[in-house]
């Protein structure tokens, strides 16, 4: 059976970041010490929106390739044709908390959600 996840991804990623305390730019994550670490590390405690969407999903499935290609495929439904991850970069931090806002008030998320290729645990 499979799950929408795209809703849940969106949320969760918005949450991760909606503290400016937890988010960064120019990287996907870092630690307590502004040092660059993978999303999934556990010393994780900044992310950017691309890396935010990335642990959410890993969240949901548990397996790191799986969550970079719902990552990739959610951040592209939440923001078209323009990168989050410029958004990210040049715009701040209220730019991505918009973005993910008008994607999650607009149902565009509904119409097109993706779906786990493999059954959850």
């Amino acid at each position: 059976m499979s799950k929408p996840l795209t809703r849940p991804i969106v949320e969760r990623a918005r949450a991760l970041i909606a503290d400016e305390n937890h988010w960064c730019r120019s990287t996907l994550a870092k630690d307590e010490q502004d040092r660059e670490v993978r999303p999934t590390d556990p010393t994780a405690r900044r992310w950017c929106a691309y890396g935010a969407l990335v642990v959410a999903a890993f969240e949901l499935v548990g397996d790191l390739r799986q969550a970079q290609k719902l990552a990739d495929a959610v951040a592209k439904e939440v923001r078209g044709q323009s990168s989050l991850i410029n958004t990210n970069d040049t715009k701040g931090l209220a730019a991505v908390l918009a973005v993910f806002d008008q994607a999650l008030a607009a149902d565009r998320l509904e119409r097109r959600e993706l779906t786990l290729l493999i059954p959850l645990r």
